[in-house]
């Protein structure tokens, strides 16, 4: 709702940045793409007023007051993340631009090409999260530590022992 009232760059609390978060003035969306053409929810800017991110929070809103006001008692993990999580996100924003999630330039531009800025096409800037992921070397606008993962952005060896992270967090 943030988003959609206010616009703004959104990244799930367990993103860091290497370094300065990456210009998005000439955009109107952008959106970080995973492997298969997928459409992330932990990384994403809107202008103000975004018909995409009113119709996802609508949609989410819709499912979520349903199953509170109906006689279920329980819902999967799956079942939520389709339906109003990352993949009701994903399929909405690939229905609603009409741009090649997979096989754009933009998804597989280097650091370099990259530069510190989105290249929006027709106003959408797309990253891979790849660049923002722990599985990839091109991992460099930062890390997403998902599900509890972790992993260094250099290679050197780091004892991931969980007593080990829990005494560098604290």
């Amino acid at each position: 709702q943030f988003i959609y009232e206010n616009g703004g760059l959104y990244s799930d609390c367990d993103i860091e940045f290497y370094g300065p978060v990456p210009d998005v003035s000439e955009c109107d969306y952008v959106f970080a793409t995973e492997i298969h053409g997928h459409v992330s929810d932990a990384f994403f800017y809107a202008k103000p007023g975004s018909s995409i991110i009113k119709k996802a929070l609508d949609l989410s809103l819709d499912w979520c007051y349903g199953i509170l006001n109906s006689k279920v008692s329980s819902v999967t993990t799956l079942e939520f993340l389709e339906r109003a999580g990352v993949g009701m996100f994903s399929k909405l924003v690939r229905r609603e631009t009409p741009h090649d999630f997979t096989g754009n330039k933009q998804v597989h531009m280097s650091q370099a090409e990259f530069a510190g800025r989105f290249h929006p096409e027709d106003g959408v800037g797309i990253v891979p999260f790849e660049a923002l992921c722990r599985h990839s070397r091109h991992n460099w606008i930062g890390w997403h530590q998902c599900n509890g993962t972790w992993r260094p952005r250099s290679d050197d060896k780091v004892d991931m022992n969980i007593n080990s992270l829990i005494k560098l967090n604290r």
